[in-house]
């Protein structure tokens, strides 16, 4: 167990409260879905395929915010696993078209179970209510980031409290 650093909202910030539990979150699901045989970003990956269909791995990428080359790792290994399928496109040549199998889709369906199965636990005992408050939180935040582009704002320096020793 972490020691508790003290700070004017309780033991941890807001900011490192949410880095706790994103990464608490991750560790989980993705300690679960490699005891499945699937490699990180793999769950991801085939979700999007199962709710999307058929897609170019450039489209992959831009669905998953990451860059073309990781998505190649990943659709080699999920390939090799048997669970997608990649062929030419017959429109243009130069795209992929990825397609799950019947395999690919089995595991889909596990990753939805294993993402249920932490989401649940992680949400347990939150009323109606909490989760209505937690909702409108999360909504805001991802609208405050959807709002803002780096380019033309800047990261400003953080204000660093001077170490007391």
């Amino acid at each position: 167990m972490e020691s508790a650093k003290e700070s004017p909202t309780g033991p941890f910030s807001a900011e490192e409260n949410f880095k706790k539990l994103t990464q608490l979150h991750r560790s989980r699901l993705y300690r679960v879905a490699m005891s499945r045989g699937l490699y990180i970003g793999q769950p991801a990956l085939l979700l999007t395929l199962k709710q999307q269909g058929i897609c170019s791995q450039t489209e992959l990428a831009e669905a998953l915010n990451v860059t073309t080359p990781s998505i190649a790792v990943s659709v080699k290994r999920l390939e090799k696993g048997g669970m997608i399928t990649k062929t030419i496109n017959e429109k243009d040549n130069r795209y992929n078209q990825i397609e799950l199998t019947d395999d690919g889709k089995k595991a889909a369906r596990i990753c939805e179970d294993i993402f249920s199965t932490i989401n649940s636990r992680m949400f347990n005992g939150f009323s109606k209510e909490e989760l209505s408050q937690v909702n409108a939180f999360f909504d805001r935040m991802r609208s405050n980031l959807a709002d803002y582009d780096p380019d033309k704002e800047p990261v400003k320096p953080t204000r660093r409290r001077k170490s007391v020793e």
